[in-house]
């Protein structure tokens, strides 16, 4: 049996001003994301729903808090090499975009209800039981 090896040359992504580029990270931070309209450059809101415990959506709040900031790339111990800096998800960011919660699209669940979701095995069953609950 012989195998034969190729190499994949990577597609560009498009962002933000039409242009593209192989890093998603340096597309982002240059041009910002990707709109179908050109004509319509202006900072965007991202509407999401819930649901969970009480608990993890408070933990999703203070994450997605945190994430609203700059943050800064790790610095590679004895060399001159760092991370590129996370910009934040906000409208003023180089992102262009922020996250709102719709509070009338959140859903708490108890952990006990979370639990028998958790004791199904398979897995259209915990979808189906995560439905009805």
């Amino acid at each position: 049996m012989t195998f034969e090896c190729k190499i994949i040359k990577e597609s560009n992504l498009f962002f933000g001003e039409n242009q593209s580029t192989i890093d998603p990270k340096v597309g982002l931070l240059k041009f910002g994301p990707y709109r179908s309209s050109e004509l319509d450059n202006s900072p965007l809101t991202i509407t999401t729903g819930v649901i969970s415990t009480n608990e993890y959506f408070e933990n999703l709040k203070t994450w997605l808090e945190r994430l609203s900031y700059r943050i800064e790339g790790r610095v590679i111990p004895d060399s001159d090499v760092r991370s590129i800096d996370f910009p934040g998800i906000n409208k003023e960011s180089p992102l262009r975009f922020e996250i709102k919660i719709l509070e009338s699209s959140v859903e708490i669940i108890t952990k006990s209800e979370l639990s028998k979701v958790f004791e199904i095995d398979n897995r259209k069953e915990r979808i189906l039981k995560i439905i009805e609950i």
